[in-house]
């Protein structure tokens, strides 16, 4: 059997924007948003998470928000997982991303198959994919340079547009050159200063 206990008033409203679906809002600050065709999944919990998500046969499937304002623009893509204060918070159509951390991602739009967990992590980019990183402001203003991964805390920090770069490492890549690519970092402050290098 299945149970129910709820202490306090329970309000049942349509908050999405672009789905009749049924919503349940406790306490009015959380929000679990149930859909009518369950093999599409998603779940949704916090203020405003997954506010504008289709959820239909044609996109916006498979998500899941949770946290204030949590994936609240997605509209049509699919296999997200935003968590955390404003995870994903703006992103429209980019899929397959993973966010992990207040504000992480926040900034995403249309970037597709990215990794951030921590608080700020890749929290500047916009349309940049395969993009990986691990640590508080990891690659945080990195906007539109793809596949790279950044592990510890502030590294590769102000990466913007540089691509194919691997940091390893607190404070790595740290100032490196805008639009740097295909090379390695690894060690605290490791610096990278030019195309191919290899630098511990």
């Amino acid at each position: 059997s299945h149970a129910l206990s709820v202490n306090g008033s329970i309000l049942a409203n349509t908050f999405n924007a672009n789905s009749s679906t049924s919503i349940l809002q406790v306490m009015g600050s959380t929000t679990l948003q149930t859909f009518a065709d369950s093999a599409l999944g998603g779940l949704f919990l916090g203020v405003n998470a997954g506010f504008n998500n289709v959820n239909t046969a044609s996109g916006g499937t498979s998500n899941t928000y949770i946290g204030y304002n949590a994936g609240s623009r997605n509209t049509t893509a699919d296999n997200n997982t935003g968590a955390g204060f404003y995870a994903l918070a703006v992103n429209t159509t980019g899929a397959n991303n993973s966010s992990f951390g207040s504000n992480a991602l926040d900034a995403n739009t249309t970037g597709g198959n990215n990794s951030a967990f921590g608080s700020s992590a890749l929290g500047e980019n916009t349309t940049a994919n395969n993009v990986t990183a691990l640590g508080f402001n990891s690659l945080i203003a990195n906007t539109t340079g793809s596949s790279s991964v950044a592990v510890g805390w502030r590294s590769l920090v102000t990466n913007t547009t540089g691509s194919v770069l691997t940091a390893l490492g607190a404070f790595t890549g740290v100032n490196t050159p805008t639009g740097i690519s295909s090379s390695t970092a690894i060690g605290y402050g490791a610096l990278i200063t030019n195309d191919n290098q290899l630098v511990i």
